[in-house]
């Protein structure tokens, strides 16, 4: 049974205004504006394209609005808020691919003719047979001429922009597309303006999304079995062994658009290519586009010759030259021979880095979509080929969460960004103080020292992390060495924990890590004076009885 309050917001009251469960037929509880609708065994449900039901009822601007639907007929689901007579209103809307269990969540406006709010993302793992939960917000600003307008789909979320006066009517629709009836197990409306007044507020976490190319036998759908979240723009991609591989001069758009949210654009992948091959991560980027910017490793077989740089016309030159980077013998954490290029767009800068090393450009040719990509380009000794078919490998694909190799928190509005754990925002910087070790090892004494660490924000192994570190010489014979500050949360208390490590090709030779837990509230990194114990020690040299002291500087 249905009810409605025409007094919100009382003690008595709270904030609803509507709440139906569809457990009794109250169908003249809602005005029909297009198609058939009708409620029986606990379902409202439709077999009209186009459809549209408001509830006769009425509300303030600021709403929360959600609903369960399933969709057999692969018919598009609507969630109708911001009514205006019934005639104008602002929807989420959910549609299903044509087979698979791929779909689009998206954001529109009918005000205005019937335009797109922002983008659309893409959602894989979308049952039609299944029931999904779907919610709608709008949070006007003070003078009520503009909004924030929020939907999630599951876990995944969109936000946009509204620069109108919306209005106060909610309700049910169905898109044009697909076939049979589509079912509503519930629809609730309550009112959303702030926490001052008790009432649900507009929200939804800030997210990014990752793909690990790991498919399942058969592959997912998706455009050449590449999966579902992906677009292949230029030539040839595939998933094999748990790697997306590119071959000629290819492009693929990943179609999950980094958070509109977000003052910059971040992205991450593990590469690897043989000689004469590059890898580039685009930022601004979508299938048909203009130009846009990258991220880009020319690979080298010989030590020391591969190159980092940023590039405006896909590959072909460097802007602002490039840093050599050993690319041999590196791990990346997806395996053998992998490097891990990360990339940064923000205020008008792209910024590149891969192993230890960071380059900077321009924005020219930088496009405005909120994409990223994946690019597969040659070179013969330094000088752009093409018509070339070596394969370039990829894994650990991430964007959103930005922050390395920007070098600072993505201060996103209402949205729990990379260094949330901060609680007056992560320092640029942390003083870390290293002890002497004793050891085989007889020049590990050089370890003892302070050690200023630079901030490079990002995620790891699955946890939200702020992250401190600094390349130096680790007083053993190495090919990469240095120490690393993580700030995390495990689900129940925040931890400051410090590695400092070495290793000689692909072996460990030195790995010792000291930690601090810090209890379950936000951490003031800025006045952060921390010591840690040591927790484990690895290798030639012995950080036995040692501590380590980190603080922000």
């Amino acid at each position: 049974m249905p009810w409605k309050l025409d007094q919100p917001g009382c003690s008595c009251c709270g904030c609803g205004r509507v709440g139906d469960d569809f457990s009794s037929d109250t169908i003249t509880n809602y005005s029909q504006d297009s198609g058939t609708w009708s409620i029986a065994d606990g379902s409202l449900s439709t077999g009209s394209a186009a459809a549209a039901l408001r509830s006769l009822t009425t509300g303030t601007q600021a709403q929360r609005l959600a609903t369960r639907f399933r969709s057999a007929g692969r018919r598009p689901a609507r969630l109708l808020g911001g009514l205006t007579s019934g005639v104008g209103y602002v929807y989420a809307q959910v549609e299903f691919d044509s087979d698979g269990t791929c779909g689009w969540l998206e954001l529109r406006n009918l005000t205005t003719g019937d335009a797109r709010l922002g983008e659309r993302r893409r959602v894989e793992n979308l049952d039609p047979d299944a029931w999904h939960d779907l919610t709608l917000c709008i949070q006007p600003d003070d003078a009520l001429t503009a909004a924030a307008v929020y939907t999630q789909l599951g876990d995944s979320c969109l936000y946009a922009e509204l620069e109108q006066t919306p209005g106060v009517g909610a309700g049910l629709g169905t898109g044009v597309g697909g076939s049979g009836d589509i079912e509503f197990a519930y629809f609730a409306w309550d009112d959303a303006k702030s926490e001052d007044n008790e009432c649900p507020v507009c929200d939804c976490a800030c997210e990014g999304a990752r793909d690990d190319f790991e498919r399942a036998s058969p592959q997912e759908s998706g455009e050449d079995g590449i999966g579902c979240l992906w677009e292949v723009c230029a030539n040839f991609w595939r998933v094999s062994s748990g790697h997306l591989v590119g071959t000629a001069d290819a492009d693929a758009q990943f179609l999950v658009p980094i958070d509109a949210r977000a003052k910059q654009q971040f992205a991450s992948v593990a590469c690897r290519g043989a000689h004469g091959t590059k890898a580039l991560l685009h930022l601004g980027y979508e299938c048909g586009g203009t130009a846009t910017m990258s991220a880009v490793i020319e690979f080298w077989s010989t030590p020391g010759r591969s190159k980092l740089a940023v590039s405006t016309d896909n590959g072909a030159t460097y802007q602002n030259g490039w840093r050599y980077i050993d690319t041999t013998g590196l791990t990346g954490g997806a395996g053998p021979g992998f490097t891990t290029l990360s990339a940064c767009l923000k205020d008008g800068k792209l910024y590149a880095m891969a192993a230890g090393e960071r380059v900077r450009a321009s924005d020219a040719g930088a496009a405005d979509a909120k994409f990223a990509g994946l690019g597969v380009r040659y070179h013969a000794n330094g000088v752009p080929a093409t018509g070339l078919r070596e394969p370039v490998f990829f894994d650990s694909f991430r964007i959103g969460r930005a922050g390395s190799p920007c070098g600072g928190c993505d201060a996103v509005v209402g949205g729990g960004g990379v260094c949330s754990h901060c609680a007056q925002g992560a320092p640029k910087h942390v003083l870390v103080t290293q002890p002497a070790m004793t050891g085989t090892c007889t020049s590990c004494a050089a370890h003892a020292g302070n050690f200023l660490l630079p901030l490079r924000t990002q995620e790891a192994d699955g946890e939200t992390c702020c992250v401190w570190s600094h390349v130096t010489s680790s007083g053993c014979p190495a090919t990469g060495q240095g120490g690393t500050a993580r700030l995390c949360y495990d689900g129940s208390d925040f931890f400051l924990e410090y590695t400092l490590s070495a290793t000689f090709f692909e072996t460990s030779t030195e790995s010792h890590t000291w930690r601090a837990n810090l209890g379950g509230g936000e951490v003031d990194c800025v006045a952060m004076d921390e010591t840690l114990t040591l927790q484990s020690t690895a290798g030639g040299c012995s950080a036995a009885g040692t501590v380590v002291r980190v603080r922000g500087v």
